[in-house]
């Protein structure tokens, strides 16, 4: 989590209706050094930003992937646990450069990968029982990593092993694992820092892993920093390399809990919150809100879609650099994994 306190601080607050839900966007200038060493003393500009009406939209559907519950190729484990601190199945999925789906199983031990066509490629056994995270760089290799139990990262080519290496005791709380060109990064809850733990296919050594770090989560060609959550708020910083911030929350009269955050290559944030709506009294109605903001221009756009039978331990999105939308839902049936499309990118 950045420190704000650190940072003199001159705000532009606009607020924008997004269906029931305000946002609100704050604006800041410093130098990006100051993310670095925020002891210097840096001159801050005032920002302003042309927040325009954000608009509500019915996102398109599209099944890429669809399985039954099991074991066979194709299938995919238990559905829900059997009891506190049992395997969960599918976990998390990470979406290839080409349209490949990679699905990590931890039930059967096994990450499957699906084709832009929704069919089987290939079966990757994993070593790891209890891995949560799965990440692909831009080269094809596959990084899983148990973020929590065993504290480890193991690195997949070819359908085999290549390695694996311990975390650094330096991340003391990672929460994502996400991939840039050919870099692997973690990010820590505690720093909102994203560390790099691998780079050009090899794993850093623990020792190494803490020595490069950024104030946030990387785009294309470092053109922005997506940073930590801001828990008080359930909002999230945008820096970039100008030496702008942005912070970026919602209102609701909805309980909302921010799920994930995501930046694609063309400057939006993409907020995924999961709104909470008690309908009659003591019986709550589920959905997952994604709502899109464009960084420069400050324009809004809200997208609900249902939640399936949602677990908190596991990764339900992937959103792009492209800006490609993808959720993994899960029902009694089974699993699939559909794309959703929302104007100006997000899959189209």
């Amino acid at each position: 989590m950045l420190r704000q306190t650190l940072w003199w601080r001159i705000s532009a607050m606009l607020i924008t209706a997004v269906s029931g839900i305000l946002l609100v966007i704050t604006a800041t200038s410093y130098a990006l050094e100051q993310l670095v060493a925020p002891e210097q003393s840096q001159k801050i500009e005032k920002i302003e930003l042309n927040v325009v009406d954000s608009e509500q939209y019915t996102g398109k559907e599209n099944i890429l992937v669809r399985g039954t519950w099991g074991n066979k190729p194709g299938e995919f484990g238990l559905i829900v646990p059997s009891g506190e601190g049992a395997l969960e199945g599918p976990m998390s999925f990470a979406a290839g450069g080409t349209g490949e789906i990679y699905i990590l199983d931890q039930v059967n031990s096994r990450i499957q990968v699906f084709g832009p066509d929704g069919n089987l490629r290939d079966v990757i056994p994993i070593e790891q029982r209890t891995a949560e995270a799965v990440a692909v760089d831009a080269a094809g290799d596959v990084y899983v990593c148990d973020l929590w139990v065993q504290r480890e990262i193991a690195l997949y080519r070819d359908g085999k092993l290549l390695e694996k290496e311990n975390l650094s005791p330096s991340l003391s709380a990672p929460r994502e694992v996400f991939a840039v060109g050919k870099d692997i990064f973690i990010e820590d809850d505690l720093t909102g820092r994203a560390y790099l733990v691998a780079s050009e296919g090899r794993i850093l050594s623990p020792s190494e892993q803490g020595k490069e770090s950024w104030p946030g989560r990387l785009a294309k060609e470092n053109a922005h920093y997506l940073c930590a959550s801001q828990e008080e708020n359930q909002g999230v910083s945008i820096l970039d390399n100008t030496g702008k911030k942005r912070t970026i929350s919602i209102q609701s009269n909805e309980a909302a809990f921010l799920d994930s955050f995501w930046l694609d290559a063309d400057g939006n944030a993409y907020l995924i919150y999961q709104m909470l709506k008690e309908s009659p009294p003591d019986v709550f109605k589920s959905r997952f809100s994604v709502v899109k903001v464009n960084i420069s221009s400050g324009k809004a756009l809200q997208m609900d879609v249902p939640t399936g039978l949602f677990t908190p331990s596991r990764r339900p999105f992937v959103i792009t650099e492209e800006g490609s939308i993808y959720q993994m839902q899960t029902s009694n049936e089974g699993l699939k994994v559909v794309r959703w499309t929302m104007p100006g990118g997000g899959g189209e």
